[in-house]
């Protein structure tokens, strides 16, 4: 129903289902959706398709026109192909010049902008490198101040297997 021009209240009615059922199923990525798209493109390519087949009998068809003085078939070709229009003008060295500028300036601006940017997180990474180092000049009093490094011996961090004297 849909494929061949009928509305999406025919459509239903066919199907036996609501309008809005429908609608719903014609919502992109719905499968029904999916389906009903790619038929259309099959549609789409096979109807190219068969015009190419007859493209080759159009052209004599139209050719035989023309030189049988249908000046009305010649005209429309004409104008279909574009030929009637003036050719496209180019831009003036002024003009060329102006965008060459504009190209260049465009490019430094954003080259500049490159560089402020490295810069600035530069001066971010500078910035957060000084705050993660601990220098005797700290403000911060030391939390244990009187506790010493664990020596050696120390049952809490006994020395590696093999290590040990005497052994």
């Amino acid at each position: 129903m849909l494929s061949s021009g009928g509305t999406i209240l025919a459509a239903a009615s066919a199907a036996g289902v609501s309008r809005q059922a429908v609608t719903k199923w014609l919502k992109p990525g719905h499968p029904f959706a999916d389906a009903y798209n790619h038929l259309k493109r099959l549609l789409v390519e096979n109807t190219r398709t068969r015009l190419l087949i007859l493209g080759d009998q159009a052209t004599t068809t139209i050719a035989d026109a023309i030189r049988a003085g249908d000046t009305h078939a010649a005209l429309q070709i004409v104008k279909g192909m574009g030929l009637l229009a003036p050719p496209p003008i180019g831009e003036t060295s002024h003009q060329t010049t102006a965008r060459i500028r504009r190209d260049r300036a465009d490019r430094v601006q954003r080259q500049t902008a490159e560089e402020q940017r490295q810069e600035d997180l530069m001066a971010i990474v500078a910035a957060a490198d000084g705050d993660w180092q601990l220098d005797d000049d700290d403000d911060d009093p030391d939390p244990n101040p009187d506790e010493t490094a664990t020596p050696p011996g120390n049952p809490e961090n006994p020395p590696p297997a093999g290590t040990e004297k005497g052994s």
